[in-house]
């Protein structure tokens, strides 16, 4: 591979060059899980979609605010909430300042 550490660079300016156009909003896996409601559930196609949600949603938390089931059948993933993780928090915090 060619090094390119004492290659000269001259920079140019430009006038009146358009930004291009922003990209399409990224739509969260976490407000989509903040939208849904205890009891609701996802059908993921795979365990790595499953896993790619999870992360991205923000789910790895102590507070186990779902299950999931697979089906050996089709290898899809079944997922539900249990509990909104805002008010198992609130919960733990009252907890701790009721026992002081």
């Amino acid at each position: 591979m060619k090094s390119v550490k004492n290659v000269w660079f001259e920079p140019i300016v430009e006038k009146d060059i358009p930004l291009p156009k922003p990209k399409e909003p990224y739509h969260s896996f976490h407000d989509i899980w903040i939208s849904m409601e205890v009891g609701d559930s996802i059908l993921f196609p795979s365990y790595a979609k499953w896993e790619t949600f999870k992360r991205q949603a923000g789910l790895f938390n102590p507070d186990r605010n779902h299950t999931s089931r697979k089906d050996p059948d089709t290898g899809t993933i079944r997922v539900w909430k249990l509990t909104d993780v805002e008010t198992v928090r609130y919960a733990r915090i009252r907890q701790k300042k009721e026992n002081k």
